[in-house]
This record gives C-alpha cells, sequence and structure tokens, in this order.
C-alpha cells in the first residue's frame, strides 16, 4: 500500500483547461513472487514480480466541488531485481533496482506512479553479531 503523492492535476473537462492541486492515493493489495537466479551462502540475487489491482483517489483539498474526489480501478504491474550479499559474518547487504507501471488510466495518474524502485536494505544477524550463533 502506498502513501499519498502531491501533484497538480489538470482538468481537461471544461473548456478552457484549469490546474488545481490535488494529492493522489493508490491503496491496493498485490500478489508476489520471488525468483532466486543465484543462491549460495555467500550471495542471493533474485528477480520479483508484483501484480495488483485497487483503486487511485484523487483529492482536491482547495476544492469545494461535486469533483472533489475522483476513484479510479486500476491495476499495477512491478519487475525488480535484488542482490543479497554477505558483507560480514553478521551483515548481509540488501540492494536493488526495478519498476512500477500502471498499465491503464489517464497520463496524469499513471505520471504519479510510474516510476523507477530503488531497494536498499540491512540485515544483521544479532546471534552471531554477539557471539551465540
Amino acid at each position: 500500500m502506498g502513501s499519498d503523492v502531491s501533484k497538480d492535476y489538470i482538468d481537461n473537462s471544461i473548456p478552457a483547461p484549469n490546474t488545481f492541486a490535488s494529492e493522489v492515493g493508490f491503496h491496493y493489495f498485490s500478489v508476489y513472487g520471488e525468483y532466486h537466479l543465484i543462491s549460495s551462502r555467500r550471495l542471493l540475487l533474485s528477480v520479483n514480480t508484483q501484480v495488483g489491482a485497487g483503486r487511485v483517489d484523487d483529492n482536491f483539498p482547495e476544492l469545494n466541488l461535486e469533483r472533489d474526489r475522483v476513484r479510479e480501478i486500476k491495476s499495477l504491474v512491478e519487475h525488480s531485481i535484488k542482490a543479497d550479499v554477505l558483507t560480514l559474518p553478521w551483515l548481509r547487504t540488501i540492494g536493488g533496482i526495478g519498476y512500477r507501471y500502471l498499465p491503464s488510466g489517464e497520463d496524469q495518474i499513471k505520471d504519479a506512479f510510474n516510476s523507477p524502485i530503488y531497494i536498499v536494505g540491512f540485515s544483521i544477524d544479532y546471534k552471531r553479531l554477539f557471539g551465540k550463533g
């Protein structure tokens, strides 16, 4: 589930398009799969795929119009590649890159959520770190 994104929304439904401040949120559920390309004690290289669907909300906080909240159902496809490397006997460093894509929808909604994904993390084995493993 994602958080809201602030952006300018251009209303093309009226003869002279207007720009409004808006907050766009995407609340979804998804199915996630991971395939290990390389798996050893020191390195885990995997590709990940996520497919989901959910509701996109477009709120216009400064307006008091009927069109105050736009809701649309959208699908999501996300692919990434991730490396998990044993850096120290008790520390694993994780990094990866991918892309999130909404296959359908108006360009403004797609621009808000179609984006690269960056994965950065660490995993600490506290048993090994404190000598109990």
